[in-house]
């Protein structure tokens, strides 16, 4: 099968190059997946990957460059698909509740929002955990569930 007949395909088996540390076998498979499919994050990701981590290693600025450029357009592709799989949430929550059934909130993507408060304190005792840190400087994080 042709990258442009399956461009998921391709960009699988370019993680499967690449986690066998063909990076230039890799490459090649992404740059043809994305060729057919210009939104598939999967080959996105793993270029940038790729491109990244040749530029780190070889001091090569322009890799770098399109490291990053293909980093931004993972991002683009990815917040896309999410897009799309709320809106066919949505859908398949309005069909449900048309039929009759009722269905939890399964259309919520973000969790619930944490709180989160540090305080440095001065440690008078040990640690209820048997660690002796008494009279050390430490920090103590609370945190306070949010319902949405």
């Amino acid at each position: 099968m042709t990258p442009a007949e399956n461009p998921f395909a391709a960009a699988k088996e370019g993680m499967d190059l690449k986690a066998k540390g063909d990076l230039a076998g890799a490459e090649a498979k992404f740059r043809s997946a994305l060729a057919a499919d210009p939104n598939l994050s999967l080959a996105h990701w793993g270029l940038a990957w790729i491109l990244l981590d040749q530029g780190k290693k070889s001091g090569d600025k322009a890799k770098i460059e399109e490291g990053i450029k293909e980093m931004k357009a993972f991002k683009a592709a990815v917040a896309a698909e999410q897009a799309v799989a709320k809106e066919r949430l949505k859908q398949a929550d309005e069909a449900l509740r048309r039929l009759g059934v009722k269905t939890s909130s399964v259309t919520r993507t973000r969790p619930a929002r944490r709180h989160v408060r540090h305080r440095r304190v001065a440690r008078t005792a040990p640690c209820p955990c048997g660690s002796n840190l008494a009279g050390r400087e430490g920090t103590i994080m609370t945190y306070t569930l949010v319902p949405d």
